[in-house]
């Protein structure tokens, strides 16, 4: 009896260590910047807050700036099409809820890159408002 419980035991822990690995595999590391919140982040990578205190741990809703925290990666649910530089339009037309951060995660640009690019000196956008894509070397 002693040795069905210890062999039960045994196998639920590695069902349970490959399910753990196979989550972090569907993660990536984000850096927690000044501003952000769960929420954001959450919206983000199009996840949920939950989720997101699920896979970091978290009791509350407070994180910290430089706090690196798991988010979804990008290409395991992201149901956008994620762009390499070279397929990347030359011009996006910003549309109404889209961010910098979401504009650069789609076409693989990091935001303050687009950011310098346009001569902008927020991030704030306007649906209508054409931004450059293109990468100055």
């Amino acid at each position: 009896m002693k040795q069905k419980v210890l062999t039960s035991l045994f196998t639920t822990s590695i069902i349970a260590g490959v399910a753990a690995v196979s989550e972090s595999e569907a993660a990536t590391s984000y850096k927690v910047k000044a501003g952000d919140t769960l929420w954001g982040i959450a919206q983000s990578y199009h996840t949920s807050v939950a989720k997101l205190k699920e896979m970091n741990g978290l009791t509350g809703d407070t994180i910290y700036v430089n706090q690196y925290l798991s988010v979804p990666s990008i290409h395991s649910k992201d149901n956008g099409h994620v762009y390499k530089n070279s397929h990347a339009p030359n011009v996006y037309t910003v549309k109404a809820g889209d961010t910098l951060f979401d504009i650069g995660r789609r076409f693989n640009m990091n935001y303050h890159d687009i950011m310098r690019n346009n001569h902008l000196s927020s991030s704030l956008i306007h649906p209508g408002q054409q931004l450059s894509l293109t990468t100055t070397s």
